[in-house]
């Protein structure tokens, strides 16, 4: 911990995954052992990656022979200790469980099955999202607080074995966070939230693009009550609760690790409401450099605030996506929610999700396309994301009808059954995958500039550069390899699907190639808009 004047002292304990770092002896309880640290989603999805980090807050070693962490299902083995004032990790590596990426309780149980510390951590809300798969742990401010205080956690970059980003008293939490949803024009937004540890609080607010105004609150037995004046319809309107503690440590809503920095709402607007309507706020010098900038991918993308239904989504990013596309009069578009935010429609999307696209239909006047192809595929059986139509309205204006276009991402994964499987994206960088022998030879960077891998990047390419080979092969090598390694009725329907859709720009680019648990290939058939 920072402030400790004693020379670290670094040992490996038991194995190359069980680390323990601290001073000499000077005194120690078992109960001075606490959960410190905590990384659950690792960024790259390593499942070696996770990691429990303990503390010895007492001033000599505590044996924690027998001692198991509830959760991920791990004990230690017999000679374990932690040294005073150090730090013990252990790894996903050698553990019979794991950490769940969507909160659960972590328990730190004694040689005699007593619980020690305990924790039930989440991945939004009232918990840091920047610790969910968003380069960020867990981390506890302060060790002789209740780790069950959610604001006794903050999202910084892992510190494995060694003191935490930040120590301090815990933060103000605000909860149960409520707000006038789509106020009519002219009516004020009354906003009313509980807060614990908090000596005093204000709000800030925005409307639109303009300045922030700072507004009063009344704090009054844990419950803060505060009014944003009424607007006019259409009209954007942001605000963030502050607090500060008796300590002086400062808390937010949205709070620390959160990715949005505001929350709040739209005024109810009249208009074209035969499809979902979708709002796009985003200042006209932002969007002019977006709708120009055409090289950007990934979760990349200009801030912008997303709305429906009068929910807002306060730094969305959102850029231009495509190929050929790029390059069209009116762009398709690709929307990343902030870190922790999801959007739910009940009724039209089969699940939340927190990252879409919006194609333009330019070059299907009719409009119908992609929708009909994506319906079609789904009943054919073939794994397709969602396509919709939408209005899409930005700054208040009418913008387009476009088309929503789910993500093939973990929560699409999810619901298909592949969240084992190794995914490329084949032809999605701009350089087609032919399946040509001399691809089984390119270096990892080139080989997936052609099939960008889209999971297991931690992973190897071989069964990828085996495959390639395989169809080069001779005629009867060729025949044995596709009979043990392709799911053959799996390619024949999403072959047929396509042609029956007229889905002409597939085959050297625009489907997924997938290795699925059972070690077969497969293909889905993606972008039907041409």
């Amino acid at each position: 911990m920072r402030g400790f004047r004693s020379t670290l002292v670094l040992a490996l304990v038991v194995s190359a995954t069980l680390i323990s770092v601290g001073v000499s002896d000077v005194g120690a309880a078992p109960g001075d052992v606490v959960i410190n640290e905590l990384l659950y989603h690792p960024e790259d999805d390593r499942p070696d990656g996770e990691f429990v980090e303990l503390y010895n807050r007492g001033g000599s070693s505590v044996d924690l022979s027998g001692w198991c962490v509830d959760g991920i299902r791990y004990c230690f083995g017999a000679g374990t200790t932690i040294a005073g004032r150090g730090y013990l990790v252990t790894t996903s590596a050698v553990w019979d469980g794991a950490l769940s990426n969507g909160g659960e309780d972590v328990a730190l149980l004694d040689a005699a099955g007593a619980q020690v510390d305990f924790v039930e951590y989440d991945d939004k809300e009232v918990w840091p999202a920047s610790a969910d798969g968003n380069g960020a742990s867990l981390q506890r401010l302060d060790v002789n607080a209740a780790a069950s205080d959610p604001g006794n956690w903050v999202g910084e970059p892992a510190t494995p074995g060694r003191a935490n980003a930040t120590r301090s008293a815990p933060l103000p939490v605000f909860d149960d966070v409520e707000h006038t949803v789509l106020p009519a024009p002219g009516a004020p937004v009354v906003i009313t939230a509980n807060v614990t540890n908090a000596a005093r609080a204000d709000l800030v607010y925005r409307i639109g693009f303009g300045p922030t105004t700072q507004a009063d609150v009344t704090l009054a037995d844990g419950v803060v009550t505060a009014q944003i004046p009424g607007q006019a319809a259409g009209e954007l309107i942001r605000y963030r609760l502050r607090a500060v503690s008796a300590d002086d440590t400062r808390g937010t809503w949205p709070r620390q690790g959160d990715g949005a920095t505001f929350t709040g709402t739209t005024v109810a607007a009249g208009g074209f409401d035969a499809v979902p309507r979708f709002d796009w706020y985003m200042p006209d010098d932002v969007y002019t450099r977006a709708e120009a900038d055409l090289t950007l991918s990934g979760d990349d993308g200009y801030p912008a605030i997303f709305a429906y239904g009068g929910e807002i989504f306060d730094n969305t990013k959102v850029r231009v996506k495509g190929q050929t596309s790029r390059f069209w009069t009116k762009k398709k578009w690709k929307f990343v929610l902030p870190d922790g935010h999801e959007l739910e429609i009940d009724g039209v999307l089969y699940e939340d999700v927190d990252e879409f696209a919006l194609h333009s239909n330019w070059s299907d006047k009719s409009f119908l396309r992609e929708t009909l192809a994506a319906e079609f595929m789904e009943r054919a059986g073939v794994p397709t994301s969602q396509a919709f139509p939408v209005s899409l309205v930005r700054n208040g204006n009418f913008y387009g009808l476009y088309t929503y276009v789910e993500q093939r991402d973990g929560t699409f994964r999810d619901r298909q059954g592949l969240d084992d499987a190794t995914i490329y994206e084949v032809g999605g960088n701009d350089l087609f995958g032919e399946m040509e022998p001399r691809h089984a030879s390119m270096t990892e960077e080139r080989l997936r500039r052609r099939y960008d891998k889209d999971t297991r990047e931690y992973e190897d390419d071989g069964p990828l550069r085996e495959l390639i080979l395989g169809l080069n092969a001779s005629p009867g090598a060729r025949r044995a390899y596709v009979d043990q390694h392709v799911d053959k009725a799996s390619v024949i329907n999403a072959i047929a699907a396509s042609a029956v859709s007229q889905h002409y720009d597939f085959g050297l680019k625009n489907y997924d190639l997938a290795l699925i648990e059972q070690g077969l290939w497969e293909i889905y058939p993606t972008d039907f808009d041409m």
